[in-house]
């Protein structure tokens, strides 16, 4: 079922805030348009995001309660989950960095930064180390570098093609190539990985 069209259910079938039938009715909705990169909490996010907007529409001024039928369920699940998608997809472009051609900002934090007590040596190997792998993910083309990047972040191959509107084997292909391109250069540096 692609994200524009409504289920087909042709009953004609409508439900008030308090039908029991509402919430499974919602779940599957949401369920069917969130993409598979979508994490839980996301999901959870639109679905309660989605009850929200239909209690602000539940009652009339004169205290009946207004029944939804699906079409109107569909398509307020489909902008709660749109909206979802552009808040996921800024945050995760705040939070990376290393995607854009040139990193300017700070040193991002690590494990030794993390530690209670780091050991001063440790810390130091580590900034560099970490200082190493940025200017090797700098040389890659700019496709590779994402890929790589999502890849190390935790990204499997199907939700990096999703994520970045590729196909499945473009995606692997990236990633392989970039990979292998980024230990080849960490090796040359003396990085090894």
């Amino acid at each position: 079922m692609s994200e524009g069209s409504r289920p087909a259910d042709g009953s004609g079938k409508t439900w008030t805030l308090d039908d029991p039938a509402l919430q499974g009715v919602l779940k599957r909705m949401v369920e069917a348009l969130c993409p598979v990169w979508f994490a839980a909490d996301h999901r959870e996010d639109v679905l309660q995001e989605v009850w929200f907007r239909l209690a602000r529409h539940g009652d009339f001024p004169d205290g009946a309660r207004r029944e939804f039928n699906s079409t109107f369920l569909w398509v307020t699940a489909r902008n709660v989950k749109r909206e979802r998608v552009r808040n996921v997809v800024r945050q995760f472009q705040r939070e990376v960095p290393i995607a854009s051609d040139e990193h300017d900002g700070p040193e991002p934090s690590g494990p030794a930064e993390s530690c209670s007590h780091p050991n001063p040596g440790q810390a130091a190997v580590g900034r560099a180390i970490g200082r190493t792998i940025r200017d090797c993910l700098s040389r890659l083309r700019p496709e590779r570098r994402r890929a790589v990047t999502l890849y190390l972040l935790g990204f499997k191959v199907p939700e990096i093609a999703h994520r970045l509107g590729w196909t499945m084997k473009s995606a692997e292909g990236r990633v392989y190539n970039g990979l292998r391109q980024l230990r080849d250069a960490l090796v040359h540096e003396g990085v090894t990985p």
